[in-house]
């Protein structure tokens, strides 16, 4: 279901080529749309800038800074929004959403991208609990770790990393969406621009305007995302962990669910200091895997990722204590996986699968069921239980040599899986250079038959041109000379046009009059259809009519029925004259005292009634007056109606008694 927002574009906004659909989401710095793009039929998402802190739309869809205050702020935000969508435009990383185009308009800037079909992380933690396994995790985390390392080269941070910045395809494939918190992560103009917090996800120093941010920032953020995962719960925002930390380590939160060395880096990445964590994603992705730690660079520069040498890590903290400091360490080794899937985790691509699976169960599209990657998860609620895992979390320690040896190893593998993405992509870019060069050249074969047949038709009517051009003159040729014989002749070519004249208009009256025959013809047939149905109609409201008539009749009588004195049949009679007729047939019937003799019969001619009287016995009574036992039956209406009574003689008259 899309969102609304008061200061967001309305449907159907046409914004250079593309048209505004809905509304995806908003944050602080923006809005982000779903749009169609006119031109090539697709949807994309469009973002605006619109910080709005400072700035607001107005009535013709302008924004504008809420006053003069706020110029500088707003001008310095929108240039670094334009310089972000070009720099993030050069990014070409599968993990990563596209970029396709930025423009400015309506004194703002708008920042166009791929519409991604998925669903957010954040709904698979929330829907599939427990159902994460490490292996799940690494097949989502490393992908995007690779995503970020390539912003962080271009000296370009997140700083907004939470499970609903973070899209699952449909393939399982994870891919980082919201850059609007980017920002070049050299020299700071606002702390409004750049103080961008999301609880528990955010490291401390995203708590101040001149915090030291860099990429461990965003290593913190992406630890807090596995450590909702592992623990079920989301971190306690870090202001809160400087002096007295309440967190529970993911050492212990995990333990028999996760390996050892997983859950370790996972709480180193989650360090307070942000000296204490790794300094780039190399550092931590080899955390991850358990591999040789590449040394940072001593120099802690925000704006750059620097190259570095390889150094052994320290061992895993203590719950509780931080580890030490991870700029410039000294030798000292990781905890390492006693099992072989710390290289194998990416190879298998069994997470993926695992994740395409829950994605495609639950799939909703960005914004078409219109459901955006905008979605915070509350930090109140624990999301996964404590169900045990069945993989154990062997560790051991092996020597410098082995190391060195599975570093080698993930070397020659990384790169052997580079080399093999880059020749995919090489192949899929020459397919698609194939497909569009087979399209091309199916246009240029339709415009050279177009043409030839163009050619063709030009040439048979230069021809036929031609051939009457020569029998004109064969026939000037031969037309006399004399100046009466071209009269006549001139007058014959008249007479023979105005003939053809003629018998053209012929045919086109005759042609109009059949077309007005046929038009006649079918509102006849119209009409005649219209009065069938008409008089179907009317039939069936007459019968609807008579049926109801038939009903309120019967109901009339059955709404009169009365009851006789003689009879045992009660509320069945018509009216008092079927009584008059019952009651003296049942008199006559009574004086007779045939016993098993014919049933004498009454009939009402006016209310259509009739009916029978027989004796079937004569007992006697206890004051030995004589009485008879009667069989009677009456049909009132198309209604037959029986029953049994009897009669008897006191005080000189018959009297029902039973």
């Amino acid at each position: 279901m899309s969102e609304q927002h008061f200061n967001a574009l309305p449907a159907g906004y046409q914004l250079q080529e593309y048209t505004v659909k809905s509304v995806l989401g908003h944050g602080g710095f923006g809005i982000t749309y779903l749009a169609g793009d006119n031109n090539l039929g697709k949807d994309v998402a469009i973002k605006e800038y619109l910080p709005a802190e400072f700035a607001v739309r107005h009535s013709d869809s302008r924004v504008q800074p809420r006053s003069t205050a706020d110029n500088d702020d707003y001008e310095w935000g929108l240039d670094r929004f334009m310089k972000e969508a070009q720099t993030l435009g050069l990014f070409r990383h599968t993990n990563i959403v596209p970029v396709y185009r930025a423009f400015k308009g309506n004194g703002t800037a708008y920042m166009v991208m791929e519409y991604q079909r998925g669903q957010p992380l954040s709904d698979l933690f929330r829907k599939h609990r427990d159902e994460f396994t490490e292996e799940d995790l690494l097949n989502l985390i490393l992908p995007m770790l690779d995503g970020l390392g390539v912003v962080h080269k271009a000296g370009y941070l997140h700083r907004d990393l939470k499970p609903g910045n973070i899209f699952i395809r449909e393939d399982g494939s994870p891919v980082l969406l919201d850059f609007g918190a980017a920002r070049n992560a050299v020299g700071r103009k606002s702390k409004n621009l750049t103080s961008i917090v999301t609880p528990g996800y955010a490291p401390l120093e995203q708590y101040f305007a001149d915090g030291n941010q860099g990429p461990w920032t965003d290593i913190y953020a992406m630890a807090s995302i596995l450590y909702q995962a592992v623990a079920g719960r989301i971190p306690p925002e870090a202001p809160a962990r400087v002096k007295r930390d309440p967190i529970t380590p993911a050492v212990e939160a995990g333990r028999g669910r996760f390996s050892e060395t997983f859950l370790a880096a996972i709480d180193t990445a989650l360090a307070v200091e942000e000296e204490h964590r790794p300094q780039n994603v190399e550092q931590w992705r080899a955390m991850l895997l358990g591999q040789e730690v590449p040394e940072a660079a001593p120099a802690r520069e925000a704006a750059s990722v620097r190259a570095s040498n390889t150094i052994l890590a320290g061992h895993a903290q203590a719950p509780g204590k931080a580890p030490a400091s991870m700029a410039g360490s000294a030798s000292m080794r990781f905890p390492t996986i006693g099992r072989e899937d710390a290289m194998a985790h990416t190879r298998r691509g069994g997470g993926a699968g695992r994740i395409a699976a829950l994605v495609i169960g639950g799939v909703v599209l960005l914004a078409a069921s219109g459901v955006g990657a905008y979605i915070a998860l509350n930090p109140d609620h624990g999301l996964f239980g404590t169900a045990s895992n069945n993989r154990g979390s062997n560790t051991s320690q092996t020597s410098s040599d082995a190391d060195k040896r599975r570093a080698e190893e993930e070397a020659r593998r990384r790169t052997d899986e580079e080399a093999k993405r880059r020749a995919e992509e090489d192949k899929r870019r020459a397919e698609e250079d194939q497909r569009r060069a087979d399209e091309e050249k199916r246009r240029a074969d339709e415009e050279k038959r177009k043409a030839e047949a163009e050619a063709k038709r030009k040439a048979d009517e230069a021809k036929r041109r031609a051939e009457e051009d020569a029998k004109r003159r064969e026939e000037e040729a031969k037309r006399p000379s004399t100046d009466e014989e071209r009269r006549r002749a001139e007058e014959e070519r008249r007479k023979e046009e105005a003939k053809r004249a003629e018998e053209e208009k012929r045919k086109e009256e005759a042609r109009r009059a059949e077309e007005d025959a046929r038009r006649r013809d079918e509102e006849a047939r119209r009409r005649e259809d219209e009065k069938r149905r008409a008089e179907e109609q009317k039939r069936r409201e007459q019968e609807e009519a008579r049926r109801r008539e038939e009903e309120e009749k019967e109901k009339r009588k059955a709404a009169t029925l009365v009851s006789c004195d003689y009879s045992v049949l009660k509320s069945v009679f018509a009216d008092e004259t079927d009584c008059y007729y019952l009651q003296h047939t049942m008199k006559f019937t009574l004086d007779q005292a045939r016993v098993g003799g014919p049933a004498n019969t009454w009939r009402n001619s006016r209310s259509g009634a009739f009916g029978t009287i027989r004796i079937i016995a004569t007992v006697p009574s206890s004051d030995g007056s004589p009485c008879r036992r009667f069989q009677e039956t009456a049909t009132i209406n198309g209604r037959t109606h029986t029953g049994t009574g009897t009669a008897c003689f006191r005080n000189s008259a018959w009297q029902v008694v039973g």
